[in-house]
């Protein structure tokens, strides 16, 4: 039978449970997947009575009816026993022996019928793990729920039973199956979990064999490594066939690059949205699109799905209010200029086949959202830009093609943006692709997880495709930009402990509990358990207090999975100590009714009350959380509207709709402007005027704009927001103008002074003109100098939060985020790249401007980062990131190593030495730990580099293994076991340092174009070949990836040994010569930049063209023994 037979019977089983039993309809659904077997013991009667009375009665396994929603069930059935013996039997080629020591005997499958149409993830996972309760090997559940299925699979030993009864097993589920017109990833994913289709993917040979292959079939990585493959090809594909206004970006690639992830990020959303079912399938449906639009699809440039359809919707549907939506005026700019620049109006009437009423139609019954994701970005601040090119001026105008959006699978040629040869991709409309797979708006949790794509997808997307493509350096962005997407399971260990770390400082303040108290209850409070938290009501309520007085920083926020991390965790901690909200919805109106302002009051207290009463139990915890406690900032704008979107999705899968209730019962999106900010985290403003804030005015005047920010958070209206924007504008002027004011009342002050002492000073002398001398020193010391007062004054009036193109070129937590005693805790994942790399830039200039203590030229900016982060921490704060491991042991990390030494108190550092914790990249790795505050306490360090895996999760996995001796000082930061730890002792104290014996030390080969001068076996017998001279150039290399913990392996690396010191006369080999003039000028040493500043060929130097970048005087050296050590590397490895 083929694979689409196969579908087909797959879909007709499914359609079939209209028309049967549910146990029939199961049994035959199984059967289309291959699984058949007679071990089956149904139930006489097919009621929950029946279950309960038959296998709980004894109390096995403390089954809870409640969490089982026992009363709703209305039928349920033991289908069948799948053991071995029966796989065996079907598969022909299985062995029934055992092949590890997991003990695996059988799965149970159960169906249950459910009473009402919709359950959430959590409640079928909960219905599930109740269930397993019972028996000693797993249990599978089909769940029937109105006209879809959910089949729930749960990950647990099999023939063994939970020995901790509270530890929460995963469940993963195939949710919302729907019995007529079922989605096709649906059919795909059964597809793939069918026996034969496992045996041909998988090469199941036994029972063993088949879980593991169930396990790798349900991992939802695989599931978005392929999404992202499919659309990593569309946007390479699209880039060169879309056109967009030059706006502020003059460059095309890196407009339709930027242009072109705003876009996906957008009909991303969508896709989540209709989830919720809040956007109607007619826009998207290709069939009838050909009704609805004009010329749709008729030819290869035909453009009217995305003007007509796309920013309809995004600008003037969910970016407007409902019983405001209307079409633009037609006509001249006379006719129409009231509505000149209004962006929230329908555009493109003439690209509708049908009548404007019946366009309207087809958006009317979607929610008006906000939340700034919408806002078109033409014309903003009044000023005559096109970014979105949402205009009815064709010349402003983008072009996006229909076949962008909906074409078949075709060829396309990308070998050059993926730097392959001669290899075959595939492409199909965005439109195609994202039909193809499943959506789920809720993000998946250790605990609970779905087989379809979430929106930390969203995130993936971005680290990935952000400027992936540099024409000029043929480079990837990663490689640019030095950001890694951080897996889920380090975000989640790193959140944990940070919060642990905030929250037991809490608990031993407020509270006397002792530290060890403090983490036994936390530890309780943070796992994934069914046990309840061990708190007193004292406690408790000192813990919520101490979440909503919590203020968290990613410093380079990227997509914004630590904040999103940081808003899973404390919503789950929420729950778990106040499970119906009365307590945190309590401290919100506390909030509320000290607010000065009889009619903010009012509005607030109102706003408060809607937010808790109707939505979910999680909105009112999420909203406030976002409001008070959350904050980021990115140097890119689009990251930080990245960040934002996944917030706003976590907001609205909380939220019910109901038709014909005010936006459909849908309660608008927070504006997150004021929380999420693009500007540069490692750029300080110089405060040398910081008292100046003490000022009467000043202090109004930043009251003032407190409130603005929090009534701009919940504006609604663009009228509002606008409102509020040109509000908070004129408070800064104000505030600027203050500045300025009070720096000259001050200096004139201190001038006064200074002129009555110069006056007296000719009547004085010895000691008493001494005196008179040093206060003039004083006075003048105490005057700020208005040229750094006037650069930061129009720094900061120049800063808007509000414009989302822009990034600002300082950061100042106080002036952007009201937050002016620092952050509890500041987390994250910050860019890997050498400052090197900066050289001659402005980047660079500015870094030595704010003399950083850990700064060297030849280090990272990570470095940076770690000072910068622990400096915004507030007394006890607790800093901790995840980055390169070198400063631990490289040159350039000794000033590092002393700030750490000298600063804070280190709690956790953990090297996990080369582990691939990075999808795709070869990275050196840390996670560190550091609290700004003085007490000794001892270092718990880790060393993972040997034991590290994917397998086990982190907490375990430092608890079993990987514990060491944390040996730090300022030559080096090591981790040894015991017994290692001892013997460096002793050689240390006996040895003689290598620096002392006269050894001479040199830098290793700098080509400046490594990928000209390093190539692989291929390309060596391809030179030889053409002439054999050339292998009197061509030496074996080992790079520092080569070198090995006890031996180098050789890679088939070759190294062109062109050396100054040789003299080589490159004519003498023709076949070398002409390889390296393939590489045109970036081969050249005249250090050439483009026009936007960017080196096009190698630094200037005074060596020959094909030349090496350095002498290599030492070349002899290479045919000596060599000591290696890990440090060495071709190139940054991270």
């Amino acid at each position: 039978m083929s694979d689409i037979d196969k579908k087909r019977s797959i879909a007709a089983a499914l359609t079939a449970f209209s028309g049967i039993d549910l146990s029939s309809a199961s049994l035959a659904l199984f059967k289309a997947l291959g699984y058949a077997t007679d071990r089956s013991a149904p139930f006489t009667e097919k009621t929950s009575e029946f279950f309960l009375e038959n296998y709980t009665a004894s109390g096995v396994g403390t089954f809870n009816k409640d969490k089982a929603k026992t009363d709703e069930w209305r039928y349920a059935d033991l289908l069948f026993q799948l053991t071995k013996d029966d796989v065996a039997g079907q598969a022909g080629l299985l062995e029934a022996d055992r092949v590890d020591d997991t003990i695996i005997e059988s799965y149970l499958f159960f169906v249950i019928g459910l009473a009402q149409a919709q359950y959430t993830r959590t409640d079928l996972s909960a219905i599930t793990r109740e269930i397993n309760k019972v028996f000693p090997m797993p249990v599978m559940v089909v769940f029937r729920h109105g006209e879809t299925l959910t089949l729930a699979v749960i990950d647990r030993r099999i023939n063994k039973r939970n020995e901790d009864a509270d530890v929460l097993s995963k469940v993963t589920l195939i949710k919302d199956i729907r019995l007529r017109d079922t989605h096709r990833a649906h059919i795909d994913i059964l597809h793939d979990l069918s026996l034969e289709s496992l045996r041909t993917r998988h090469g199941v040979r036994n029972f063993v064999e088949l879980h593991k292959a169930w396990r790798a079939t349900l991992d939802i990585s695989e599931l978005n490594k392929r999404f992202y493959r499919e659309l990593s090809n569309w946007y390479f594909w699209a880039m060169d066939k879309v056109r967009f206004p030059e706006g502020g970006e003059q460059h095309a690639e890196v407009r339709n690059a930027t242009s072109l992830i705003r876009l996906i990020t957008r009909v991303i959303f969508v896709w989540f949205i209709r989830e919720k079912n809040l956007i109607p399938e007619t826009l998207f449906d290709r069939r009838q699109l050909g009704h609805i639009l004009k010329g749709f699809l008729k030819d290869e440039g035909a453009n009217t799905f995305y003007p007509a359809i796309l920013q309809n919707l995004f600008f003037a549907t969910l970016n407007q209010k409902m019983h405001e939506r209307e079409f633009a005026q037609e006509g001249d700019f006379n006719a129409n200029k009231a509505q000149y620049a209004v962006k929230q109006l329908y555009r493109h009437a003439g690209l509708f086949a049908i009548p404007q009423d019946e366009a309207l139609a087809l958006f009317k019954d979607i929610p008006f959202l906000n939340g700034g994701l919408f806002d078109c970005l033409d014309n903003k601040g009044g000023q005559n830009i096109y970014i979105d090119g949402f205009s009815r001026n064709t010349a402003k105008q983008a072009v996006v093609p229909d076949r962008l959006f909906f074409a078949p699978e075709q060829e396309a040629d990308l070998n050059a943006v993926y730097g392959t040869t001669g290899k075959k991709y595939t492409v199909r409309g965005l439109i195609d692709i994202l039909n193809a797979y499943k959506f789920t708006i809720a993000e998946n949790t250790p605990i609970e997880e779905e087989v379809a794509l979430d929106p930390e997808l969203l995130g993936k997307v971005f680290e990935n495709l952000l400027a992936s493509y540099n024409p000029e350096t043929r480079t990837s962005a990663r490689n640019k930009t030095g950001s890694f997407y951080t897996p889920r399971e380090i975000v989640n260990y790193m959140v944990d402990e940070s919060l642990k770390a905030y929250l037991s400082d809490k608990l031993q303040t407020c509270c006397t509990l002792s530290s060890d108290d403090a983490k036994a209850g936390l530890d309780i409070l943070f796992a994934y358990t069914e046990k309840e938290h061990a708190f007193s009501p004292e406690e408790r309520n000192a813990l919520i207090a101490a979440i909503d007085e919590l203020k968290i920083l990613d410093p380079a926020c990227g997509s914004g999975a630590f904040p999103m991390g940081i808003l899973h965790k404390l919503v789950y901690i929420l729950h778990k100590l106040d499970p119906n909200n009365e307590l945190w919805k309590n401290r919100q109106i506390e909030k509320a009714l000290q607010l000065d302002d009889p009619d903010i009051r009012e509005k607030t207290l109102a706003d408060i009350e809607s937010a808790f009463t109707n939505n979910e139990l999680d909105y009112g915890r999420k909203l406030y959380l976002i409001e008070n406690s959350i904050y980021g900032v990115d140097i890119q704008p689009i990251a930080m509207q990245i960040a934002k979107l996944r917030f706003f999705i976590s907001l609205v899968i909380d939220q019910n709709r109901k038709p014909g209730a005010e936006n459909q019962g849908i309660r608008s999106l927070p504006n997150l402007e004021t929380k999420f900010v693009a500007a540069d985290s490692l750029i300080g403003l110089k405060r040398d005027f910081a008292e100046l804030f003490h000022d009467a005015t000043l202090l109004r005047l930043e009251e003032d704009l407190k409130k603005v920010r929090h009534l701009y958070f919940g504006a609604k209206s663009y009228w509002d927001k606008k409102a509020y924007q040109d509000r908070d504008k004129d408070i800064r002027r104000q505030i600027v103008a203050a500045i300025k004011a009070s720096v000259e009342k001050r200096n004139g002050g201190f001038r006064q002074q200074i002129e009555l002492l110069e006056q007296q000073l000719p009547y004085y002398d010895g000691a008493d003109k001494k005196k008179k001398e040093k206060k003039i020193t004083e006075f003048a010391e105490r005057m700020i100098d208005t040229e750094t007062a006037d650069s930061a004054a129009s720094l900061l009036s120049r800063f808007d939060p509000y414009d989302q193109n822009a990034s600002a070129p300082f950061f100042d937590p106080e002036w952007m985020f009201g937050v002016a005693e620092g952050f509890d805790v500041v987390i994250g994942n910050p860019p890997y790249i050498q400052i090197q790399n900066f050289s001659g830039k402005p980047e660079q200039a500015r870094w030595d401007a704010q003399k950083y203590s850990v700064y060297a030229r030849t280090g990272d900016v990570y470095c940076l980062f770690y000072e910068r982060g622990y400096k915004l921490l507030a007394q006890g704060g607790s800093l901790c990131y995840i980055t390169s491991n070198k400063w631990m042991r490289a040159a350039y990390g000794a000033a590092m190593r002393r700030f750490f030494l000298e600063n804070g108190t280190l709690s956790t550092l953990i090297d996990f030495g080369d582990s691939p914790i990075f999808e795709n990249a070869t990275t050196y790795t840390n996670i560190l730990l550091w609290r700004r505050a003085t007490e000794a306490l001892p270092v718990k360090a880790y060393d993972l580099s040997r034991v590290y895996t994917t397998e086990q999760d982190l907490p375990t996995m430092l608890a079993e293994k990987g514990a060491g001796v944390a040996l730090f000082t300022q030559e080096g930061f090591v981790i040894a076991a015991g017994d290692q730890a001892a013997i460096k002792r002793r050689i240390e104290a006996l040895g003689k340092p290598l620096k002392d014996w006269g050894v001479n030390i040199n830098y290793g080969i700098k080509t400046g174009l490594n990928e000209a001068f390093i190539i692989d076996q291929a390309k060596y017998h391809e030179l030889v070949t053409a002439d054999p001279k050339s292998a009197e150039i061509l030496k074996p290399i080992l790079r520092g990836r080569d070198i090995k913990r006890y031996k180098a392996e050789w890679a088939g690396k070759y190294l062109v040994a062109t050396f100054p010191a040789l003299h080589i006369d490159i004519d003498q080999y023709p076949a070398v010569r002409d390889y390296l003039k393939g590489f045109g000028k970036a081969i050249e040493q005249i250090g050439e930049r483009n026009e936007r500043g960017i080196l096009i060929s190698r630094k200037a130097t005074g060596n020959k063209w094909f030349e090496t970048q350095d002498a290599i005087d030492y070349w002899e050296d290479f045919k000596k023994e060599k000591i290696f050590w890990l440090e060495m590397a071709q190139e940054a490895s991270f």
